[in-house]
Order: structure tokens, then sequence, then C-alpha cells
């Protein structure tokens, strides 16, 4: 250490010291004066006290004000030179720093309000104040000479900004002058997707449209996208679309609550009349509502013929779905269906539509899936049976126009094995992806009769996902597997039963196998390090095993962890399960995951790793995303801090209890 550091050092310690013992003989000379009752002394003592850490306080501030500006850090600048002005009215070191800071950010408005209010407080003879009434004329020119980017620069390019600003904001932006209301007005890239929600003022706690109401005669022959409000503006909006030219309408959504005050004239009839007024250009649907009053599906489907795309939910009325036995066909390709349908409406469905491609019903039975079993079109290519909640993008993520017969299939809690089976065999030359979540409880079948699916020829299948899978099944996987030889992902989630060695073995020589995803299976210590060392070892040609996830179950130990973090093609890796690994076996785990050159994904939870552990697995610079939950010895500072600022991180501190 150099003499100069070395006293800088001494001295800087020394005031330290001073500033303590003032402090302290100030606080014990206000205790004396205190206990003897000379409350002038007390005041006194104190005052001197308070401005001198006042002093010291403002000075701290300004250094802080100093380095968060060096650090691009803003919004605390301003933060901290707000407090300077509120501690120190009289110093203009926190007037000019946030004044030229709001300046600086285009806000020349708030700029010369925070000057001209250090103008009132700063003293004339302060050897900066003619600094701050320069500052204040420079934040005065640059105010005048704004640009009105909608009247002065050429459309074209205003075009380019307008189609990156959300429509609520363009909605403010319509009321911001006569110029401004008329080019966005006429401006169609604008309005092509619109929320009335955007629109929705609040007056007094009330909603109004009266926003919405001046604007949508001027612009409604340009929507094509549109989505309805809630409760309780949602009648008052279909009469709006009832009486507007939405003429390029295409796509709709409505959501009506579960609300009593509504009924079937403040709802249905306008949506009845909203229909016939767009039923020219609507191809998509999206409707769901709550509630006995209904508008039947059999209805919409007459009205408006031109629909490719329905979302139909309905939980209160049961024969919503009835009459589907239309007389004329339909143009409908993509159907998701939540409430009671028949399955003779099922099967009329199925004769209207004779270019329907996807099908998602949130309930079944035995009956449906008879109906579906035997007269299920070749059109049909994505079918998804028995899921609560149904979404469209869940149900039609994927493009198979080109194809014939059943591809993907979804069934959960299908009753009877006998009745899947022979779903599942009529279209076994076709299905691509198979996902059966099967039941926890069985309605009169043993679980003991779901083991016949490796019977069929699914040659053709390259995903495979099961849920809550019975033991029957388990006991089938390896002839499954084996059958199957263009499978690429598998997922299983286990009730706590365990997968065959011959499983395992059958599924590393799946060439094609990109994704392992287990969860709730058992498993021996054997079996996985086969498995995990078969796939570490493919060549010809394989892309290798990029998915993998090992979630609450089988015999995952040190060498496991190891052989995961060995197979060089990971770009995604998943574990989670309660172990203390060895030292050696940590850092063995650790070491392994830094060299995968590939991946981009690690979830890590209930595991135990060390500092050190965790700064080794951040060196790896493909890591785009990490989540790590309860890591035994790890706290959330340490594993922010261990990361690089580009990788997304998510966390959970352990919890002992």
């Amino acid at each position: 250490m150099s003499t100069e550091t070395l006293v800088t050092s001494i001295n800087q310690s020394s005031e330290k010291r001073n500033a303590t013992t003032d402090w302290q003989q100030a606080k014990l000379l206000t205790k004396i004066a205190l206990d003897n009752e000379d409350y002038d002394a007390v005041i006194g003592h104190s005052s001197a006290t308070v401005d001198d850490l006042q002093k010291r306080l403002v000075h701290l501030l300004k250094m802080r004000v100093t380095a968060w500006g060096q650090k691009g850090q803003y919004d605390q600048e301003l933060k901290e030179a707000s407090e300077i002005m509120q501690y120190a009215p009289h110093d203009p070191m926190g007037y000019l720093c946030a004044g030229s800071r709001y300046a600086d950010q285009g806000h020349q408005t708030k700029a010369i309000e925070i000057f001209n209010k250090g103008l009132r407080n700063v003293p004339q003879n302060n050897i900066q104040y003619k600094t701050l009434y320069a500052a204040k004329q420079h934040a005065l020119k640059r105010y005048s000479q704004r640009i009105d980017i909608i009247a002065k620069v050429p459309f074209d390019i205003v075009t380019i900004i307008l189609d990156q600003i959300p429509p609520k904001t363009l909605a403010l932006c319509v009321e911001v002058s006569p110029i401004w209301r008329q080019k966005l007005l006429e401006y169609p890239g604008c309005w092509r997707k619109i929320r009335i929600d955007d629109f929705v003022d609040e007056i007094d706690g009330y909603h109004t449209l009266s926003r919405v109401c001046r604007i949508l005669p001027r612009i409604s022959h340009y929507v094509r996208e549109l989505s309805l409000p809630h409760a309780p503006l949602l009648p008052r909006s279909l009469e709006l679309i009832g009486s507007k030219n939405f003429s390029c309408l295409q796509s709709l959504k409505i959501r009506k609550p579960d609300i009593d005050e509504y009924k079937y004239e403040d709802y249905c009839e306008p949506l009845q009349t909203c229909l016939q007024n767009i039923a020219e250009s609507l191809t998509s649907l999206h409707i769901q509502y709550y509630g006995d009053d209904t508008v039947y599906l059999s209805q919409i489907l007459n009205t408006c013929r031109k629909l490719t795309t329905v979302v139909f939910h309905n939980e209160g009325h049961r024969r919503a779905l009835a009459g589907l036995a239309l007389p004329f066909d339909t143009s409908l390709r993509k159907v998701v269906l939540a409430g009671s349908l028949h399955s003779s409406d099922l099967v009329s469905l199925f004769r209207c539509s004779p270019n329907l491609r996807y099908l998602a019903l949130s309930k079944s039975n035995d009956h449906i899936y008879t109906a579906i079993g035997e007269h299920c079109p070749d059109t049909i290519s994505i079918l998804k049976i028995g899921y609560e909640t149904l979404h469209l993008n869940d149900v039609f993520d994927s493009d198979s126009d080109n194809s014939t017969g059943l591809t993907n299939l979804c069934a959960s809690n299908p009753q009877s094995s006998r009745i899947i089976a022979s779903l599942i065999n009529k279209f076994s030359t076709t299905l691509r992806y198979l996902r059966i979540s099967f039941p926890r409880r069985t309605h009169g079948h043993s679980r003991e009769n779901w083991g016949t699916l490796s019977s069929f020829a699914l040659a053709g299948l390259t995903s495979l996902s099961f849920e809550n899978v019975p033991q029957s099944v388990t006991t089938d996987l390896p002839s499954l597997f084996e059958q199957c030889s263009k499978l690429e992902t598998i997922s299983l989630k286990m009730m706590n039963s365990s997968i065959p060695k011959r499983a395992f073995i059958a599924a590393s020589q799946l060439r094609h196998l990109t994704s392992l995803r287990l969860k709730g299976a058992r498993f021996s210590e054997e079996s996985i390090l086969q498995f995990l060392s078969a796939v570490e070892h493919q060549q010809n040609g394989s892309r290798g095993l990029m998915d993998l996830r090992l979630i609450d179950g089988g015999d995952i130990n040190g060498p496991v962890l190891a052989a995961c973090a060995s197979i060089k093609s990971l770009t995604s890796l998943a574990i989670r399960y309660p172990i203390m690994m060895e030292p050696s076996d940590e850092q063995n785990f650790a070491v392994g995951l830094e060299r995968l050159p590939r991946l981009q994904k690690l979830y890590l939870a209930n595991l135990t790793l060390s500092k050190q552990s965790l700064l080794t697995i951040s060196k790896n610079k493909s890591l785009k995303e990490v989540e790590l939950n309860n890591i035994y010895q790890l706290t959330a500072m340490q594993i922010q801090d261990a990361f690089p600022s580009h990788v997304t991180l998510k966390f959970k501190e352990y919890d002992s209890r």
C-alpha cells in the first residue's frame, strides 16, 4: 500500500471516529439536559446535531446521485435528487440533476417546472444560480422546437411507428388534436385488431363507452378482429356492432358473465342482431357465457354460414348444443365445444361439416367415444376429448391440411378401455400424436384392462404422452416402444409405479427419440444408467436426446446425475428429486453441466449444490433460462449473483419447514 493511500485511509478512519464521538457526545449532553429538565439545552444540543446530520446526509445523497447517473439507473437518480430538494431546498444541485435528467429524456415541461422551483428557492448570490437559469432557458428552447410527427413527418414513416403502438394508446392519441384524429382514423393499420375494453372510460365509478362511440363510426369498416367487454357494457357493445358497418370483421370474441340481472332480452336478442349484421364477413367466433338464457349453436351456424372457426362455451344450458342436424353444409374447419353434447348431435355435426379438421370436446362419455369411432370423418386430423379447460391454441397448434385421417388424438378420463382401444385401432395407421389421461378411478372397469395398446400397428406414432398410467399399461410399455420405432417424444406421468427395465432398453433403441419426460415414475439405478449410457453414445446420424425431465421419482443419485450431465445433445434438462449428494458427485455433476455445449434450459429442484458448484454451472455460455427451487445451501442472492445478465432466472429459496 502506498504512503498516500495509507494517509487517506487513516484520515477516513479518523473522520469516522470523530463523527461517532461527536454523535455520542451530543446524545449524552441532550440526555443529561432532558433528565435535568433543561429543555432549552435539549433543543439547543439536538438542533445543532440535526443540522450537522442533515448536512452529512445531503453530502452523501449528492455522491449517490452522481453514482446512479453514471450507472444509467435514472429512476434512482431522480429519486435521490428529489430527496436533496426536500432536505436542502436552497441547494441548487438537486434541481440541476433532476431538471437536466428530465430534459434529456424529452420531458421539457417537467424540467422547466423543476428549474422554476429551484430559481425561487436558491439564493441569487449562489455561484450556481446562473447555471440553473441557463438550464431553464435551454429547456425552454428545446420545448419551442418540438416537432409534431403526425403533422410534419411523412405519413409513410409515421405508419411504421403507429404499427408498434397498442390500440389502448392509439385511443388516447385520437384525442390529442384534430390533425391527429383525422390521420389516425384514416389509417386502417391502427384498427385491424381491437379490444373494446381499451376504450372504456370510468366516470364517477361508472364505466362508459362514450369514447368508442365517438370514433367507432369512422373505423368500423377497418376492424377485422374484435373483442367485446365483460359486464356491464356487453349489451351496449352488441348494439354498437349490430348498428355499424363492420364489413371486414372476421373474428369476434364475446364473454357473457354469470349475472342474474342479464336476461334474454338484454343479451341474446342484441347478439342475434349483431351476428346478422356481420354474417357475411365473420369467419371466427369465440363465445363464452353462463346462465340459463342462451343462443343455440345451431342458430349461430344458421345465421353465420361462413364460419370456419367456432369456440362455443356454455356451462348453464343443457340444450345449447342441440339441434345440429342442419339442412346445409357448414364451412367449419375448427370447432371447440364446452358443454353438454349428445352423441346424436355430434354425428349430425360430422355429417354437415365436410371440411372439419379440428375438434375439441370438454365433456365426454362412452356414447361420445362410440360416435367418434363409428362416424368420425377422415377429414379430421386433430381430436381432443374430455379436457375441462380448452384453449384454441392448445388444440390447433399444428397444421395438418395435407394429411388424411386422424393424426392427433388427446383423450382424458375415457371410461371404457374397449371403446378407446377401438378408436385407436381405427386410426392406428394415421396417428402421429397420442395423449391419454387415464382415469384415476375407473367406472366399473378394472385398471388392468388397458394393457392392449401394443397390439395395434402404431408404426407411424412420433409422440406419446400418458398420464395416471395404470400398471397394465406400464407392463405393456416395452412392447409399445419396440413397435413405435419412429417415436420422437415420450412423456409419462406415473402414479408411483415402476417402469420395467425392458422399457428403458426399448427406449434406448429409438433412433429418433429427442425428448423423454418422466414424472412420478419409479425405476432402478441400473435401468436409468443403462439408458443414459446408450443415449450418450448414439451415432448413425441421430439428433440425440435433447430434452430430459426426471421429476419426483426413480432412484436418482450422484452417478445418475453425472450421467445426465454427460449427454452432449441436451438442450433442456429438468431434475426434481430430494437428494443429498456427496461433494465429489456434486462437483462431477456441475462440471458436466458446464461442458454441455447445447444446454439452453436448466431446471433443478430439491438438490444440494454448493456456491462453488453453482459458479461452475454458470460458466456454461449456452444457458439462456435457469430455474432453481429449494436448493439446499444456496440463497437467492447467491443464485442471482452467479449468472450473467442475459440468463433468465427463476428461483425459490430453500424452506426448511
